[in-house]
């Protein structure tokens, strides 16, 4: 079924990202419903604090650790535009044709189903730049269908799951992803409950890959500790009264039959 152009949808990205010039990228995927962008838990942001309930963490210590960061934004305008019809456009937008090839997938809930659906639609970049995904409490519908691809799913991603054990306990598991305890029994504290082991897993990961290439110690990882990035999505996030400049971007070229998607890309950009 066509989905009609969306004029409202947008997303945040660090500007080497929108450059495509970031040699590590990490990508935010929210779950389904009320949440948007920069956002795990409304609840938790409500009833506990904008830390734990938010984005804003991962995106810190993502640039701390040299990767530009993409907060992908699915429920803005779910009329116009599903959630993996937006995430295959920003991934269009800011992966396709740029000069990374190690980029992280941290998703929440449904934003596992998501991440299957990038997966189908770029099959080349999961099987060579996507270096790990981590699903929190994930959601999904199976596979992707493709025997190669979801042998690469499964040897690449972690699924931190709700229990009442330690995190990083081994879960048992049916779908060929692995399963480890989050160290919560509630859904929406997953994701805060998980950030310390994912990004242990990501700091292992650099350590490893960086043995089989020199590439990344080439750049200077303080670019990506975007003060106008962060304090743009905190803005946003507490509502300040603050002027942003949007762009408008090109459309995407057609792929598989999907029509045209105009997405706006914010700049962010703090007057």
């Amino acid at each position: 079924m066509k989905i009609a152009e969306s004029k409202l949808s947008f997303f945040f990205a660090n500007h080497k990202v929108i450059q495509k010039v970031a040699p590590k990228i990490l990508v935010l995927i929210h779950g389904n419903g009320a949440v948007r962008a920069r956002q795990w838990s409304r609840k938790i942001i409500l009833n506990s604090s904008l830390e734990k309930g938010s984005q804003l963490p991962f995106i810190k210590m993502a640039n701390d650790q040299g990767y530009g960061a993409i907060v992908t934004n699915g429920n803005q305008e779910l009329q116009r535009m599903s959630p993996e019809d937006h995430a295959s456009a920003v991934w269009e937008k800011l992966i396709t044709g740029s000069c990374c090839d190690h980029v992280i997938i941290i998703a929440h809930s449904y934003g596992g189903q998501v991440t299957m659906n990038l997966a189908r639609c770029f099959p080349g970049d999961f099987l060579h730049r996507v270096k790990a995904v981590y699903l929190a409490d994930s959601v999904r519908y199976g596979m992707t269908g493709i025997p190669l691809l979801d042998q690469r799913l499964c040897s690449i991603s972690l699924n931190y799951v709700t229990s009442d054990r330690d995190c990083d306990t081994p879960i048992e598991f049916e779908d060929g992803i692995k399963s480890i305890s989050s160290g919560t029994t509630s859904h929406e504290w997953t994701s805060w409950y998980s950030l310390p082991s994912i990004f242990g897993n990501i700091r292992t990961l650099d350590k490893d890959l960086s043995r089989e290439t020199s590439t990344a110690s080439k750049f200077d990882h303080g670019e990506f500790r975007d003060s106008e990035f962060c304090a743009a999505i905190a803005a946003v996030e507490l509502n300040f009264d603050k002027n942003l400049h949007f762009r408008k971007v090109q459309k995407p070229k057609e792929r598989s039959g999907r029509m045209n998607l105009d997405i706006k890309l914010l700049l962010l950009i703090v007057c």
